[in-house]
């Protein structure tokens, strides 16, 4: 793959997280959310606190770019580096992982997600219908993203970086699946 082909990868996961941020709510990031059987953690909770953090420092720790001239490999190279790595990884299956334990909710009661009320922008009713209606298959949508963050955090224990590189096209395969069932089915992708 070449840099053009990486640079329009990268724009592409850019576009995908901004669009899953249209369904996560706003407000400050206080650690990691928690669910038991009688009370839910909503998938925007999920989505805000763990998959959107973490996975942006996935997709954005390994890549190419110019400096003048001369191309330039960006990769993890301290051990505190490595270590974000290891703590996105696990943050993010920590979210996946509460998904586990409760009802499937979009968003609690009262809370607000991005687009409330905005014509023409998913609502929390209708991406809660998508799902009650298969939520077999959102299940699923989850067990394969995790999947391949147990496969990240293989690559990252072996400080593999070509193989980190290919996951961050992997994961973005697997969350643009999921928001194309669930948030934005009917939106039209650009060829």
């Amino acid at each position: 793959m070449d840099f053009g082909e990486r640079n329009v990868m990268r724009s592409f996961r850019m576009v995908a997280v901004a669009s899953v941020m249209l369904v996560s709510c706003q407000g400050d990031k206080g650690g990691a959310p928690t669910a038991t059987p009688e009370k839910s953690v909503s998938i925007s909770t999920v989505m805000r606190e763990n998959i959107v953090p973490g996975s942006e420092v996935l997709w954005n720790a390994v890549g190419e770019t110019y400096e003048g001239d001369k191309p330039v490999r960006i990769a993890p190279s301290t051990p505190e580096q490595w270590k974000t790595l290891e703590d996105a990884v696990r943050t993010m299956k920590q979210g996946l992982a509460h998904l586990e334990k409760g009802k499937l909710v979009v968003a609690a009661p009262g809370e607000k997600i991005q687009g409330d009320g905005v014509a023409d922008a998913p609502q929390a009713a209708q991406i809660q219908a998508r799902i009650d209606a298969d939520s077999a298959a959102f299940k699923a949508d989850s067990k394969a993203m995790m999947a391949i963050l147990d496969q990240f955090d293989a690559a990252v224990g072996a400080r593999n970086v070509d193989q980190i590189m290919d996951l961050g096209g992997k994961l973005d395969e697997v969350c643009e699946a999921c928001h194309r069932k669930y948030w934005y089915p009917d939106q039209k992708v650009i060829p």
